[in-house]
Formats: structure tokens, C-alpha cells, sequence
């Protein structure tokens, strides 16, 4: 099993997360659903079978990421996604990975997006960092 922490490459994260080999799991608190709140579903973890499984998945207090032995690696929070129906086959993701170390990336992930079969993230994973940019419109 691998073990990513906060100075694994980009390339080891984006295998980790998307090799949907078994690898990486997600944990989910205990939820109760409205249509049967005598059976809430326990809180246990999932594994991952690759980055179109998280892409809308995470909710805002993130998502606790290991390997299947209980340990949480880091969580991964959702910042920011586009695509989907009527924006093209425009379609990305941008997560934040905070490590138990307190280092905190953010990473890209970029794909298509096609009305007949969905989303696919599949481009390669590439590091960011935010950045301001003035905007003109015309009116």
C-alpha cells in the first residue's frame, strides 16, 4: 500500500486517488436519510474507483483519504469545479489535500465532458495556486 504524505509528487497523488486499483479510500460519517430514519447508514469507508467517484461526492467539511487501515493520509476538500451540460466539454475540478502535518496543496484536475456519456476526469493532475486577475466588461 502506498503511503502519501505532503511531499509525495503530483504524479504519485493523482495514481493514488485515480489508479482505482483499491488503494484509496473515502470515509463517510454515519448519515440518516429523511426516507428511513430508523436505518441511518453507518459510518465506515469506501474505496475509491477513480476521481470521477469524488468529483461532487465531497461534502463541505471534506473527505477523510487512506488506504484501507483506518488511517486518514489527508482529507481532500472540493474548492471549485466547472462543466457539465451547456458549458461544452469544458470540465475540471480543483481540490485541496490538507495533510496531518498541517501542509495544505491544491491540485487541478482537468477532463471532458461529452451530453451523451458525462464527465470524465482523466487529464494529468497538475499543482496550482490561486491567482487574481482583473476582469473588463463591456456594457
Amino acid at each position: 500500500m502506498s503511503k502519501i504524505n505532503s511531499s509525495s509528487t503530483v504524479k504519485e497523488i493523482d495514481e493514488f486517488i485515480g489508479g482505482g486499483d483499491g488503494e484509496a479510500y473515502y470515509f463517510t460519517p454515519e448519515t440518516t436519510y429523511s426516507w428511513d430514519p430508523e436505518n441511518p447508514r453507518p459510518a465506515q469507508w469506501f474505496g475509491i474507483d477513480g476521481w470521477d467517484e469524488l468529483h461532487g461526492e465531497i461534502d463541505d467539511g471534506g473527505a477523510p483519504i487512506g488506504n484501507g487501515d483506518g488511517e486518514t493520509l489527508f482529507t481532500l476538500f472540493e474548492i471549485e469545479s466547472f462543466g457539465g451540460e451547456g458549458s461544452g466539454d469544458d470540465y475540471w475540478m480543483v481540490i485541496r489535500l490538507v495533510f496531518p502535518d498541517g501542509v495544505e496543496r491544491l491540485f487541478k484536475k482537468p477532463g471532458w465532458y461529452a451530453s451523451y456519456d458525462g464527465g470524465c476526469l482523466d487529464g494529468d493532475l497538475r499543482e496550482v495556486k490561486p491567482v487574481e486577475r482583473v476582469v473588463t466588461f463591456y456594457e
